[in-house]
């Protein structure tokens, strides 16, 4: 997986890729709960994109989702 925060389609922040397993909070029947920190310390305040990624040594593309967030002062 790997985790991106972007701002006008362009990076801010990246998380190299990097196996799921590795931030592995839980893990059932139905999948892995995953999570962890960022340090945005140096991130202005504005409107951003945080991007994941995941895919499978089987699959030709990672499949990827976006939430938007907002920084305030």
């Amino acid at each position: 997986m790997q985790i991106e925060i972007m701002q006008d389609e362009k990076p801010i922040l990246t998380v190299p890729w990097q196996p799921a397993a590795t931030l592995q909070l839980q893990k059932d029947a139905k999948g892995l709960v995953i999570g962890g920190q960022l340090g945005l310390r140096n991130v202005k305040p504005g409107v951003y994109d945080l991007r994941v990624s995941v895919k499978d040594p089987k699959m030709k593309h990672p499949i990827q989702i976006n939430v938007l967030f907002g920084i305030k002062n």
